[in-house]
């Protein structure tokens, strides 16, 4: 989860605008969400420990990451939903693209790690600066990939390596939902002399009829 700046002050900029706009509310129902633990019977700002029966019942691998990754030693349901309302318990780099680079790469040395799971902050924003300022450093570097199958091309070109292929196949259950794939009808409008309005229904494949102009006929009293 970085925050990439073009300068570190462009950085810490970026994640006070963050902090400002945290909903203390939405990060609560997040961390429910992923925890299963509810905090709303908590005052917001009273202290609270991750032991009892709450905490057998929750996914322990997140409760043991905001144990390790948090600075607060202190938690509160507010402390809480501050972290989840940024982005979750991950980590959190701060910094030049450089700086993130570091980051990224000492753990993927160290830990012998394949990937890393990127949430985001701010949609649109988070993952637009991985792409344009952290990638790029990433590939200076020579450890991310630069030989996509469809260059410029989407996530589904490359995925399966089919240029040209940007959406479901039409043969796809799902490619039957696209906007062009089922039969619409199209109501032209035409009024008559005496004022009445007739109906021409056109029945096709939206993609064939989709420059049809409806029109109605200046009705003359």
């Amino acid at each position: 989860m970085p925050i990439i700046g073009r300068t570190v002050e462009e950085a810490e900029a970026k994640l006070e605008v963050a902090r400002k706009r945290i909903s203390v509310n939405g990060g609560l129902a997040r961390f429910c969400g992923f925890t299963n633990v509810d905090l709303s019977g908590f005052a917001v700002d009273e202290e609270f420990n991750f032991d009892g029966t709450h905490y057998d019942n929750s996914i322990q691998g997140v409760v043991d990451n905001i144990k390790l990754i948090s600075e607060e030693k202190v938690f509160t349901p507010r402390v809480v939903a501050e972290m989840f309302a940024l982005g979750g318990s991950g980590p959190r780099p701060v910094g030049t693209p450089e700086m993130v680079a570091d980051f990224f790469e000492k753990w993927w040395r160290e830990g012998d790690l394949d990937g890393f799971n990127v949430n985001y902050v701010s949609n649109p924003g988070s993952f637009e600066d991985v792409v344009d300022l952290l990638i790029p450093e990433l590939q200076r570097r020579g450890i991310y990939w630069t030989d996509y199958k469809a260059p410029g091309g989407t996530a589904r070109e490359n995925l399966h390596s089919k240029p040209g292929e940007a959406l479901l196949p039409r043969e796809h259950p799902g490619g039957k939902m696209r906007w062009d794939a089922s039969p619409s009808r199209v109501v032209t409008d035409q009024a008559t002399p005496e004022g009445a309005v007739e109906a021409e229904v056109v029945t096709g494949k939206r993609s064939d009829i989709a420059s049809t102009t409806i029109s109605m006929q200046e009705v003359k009293v």
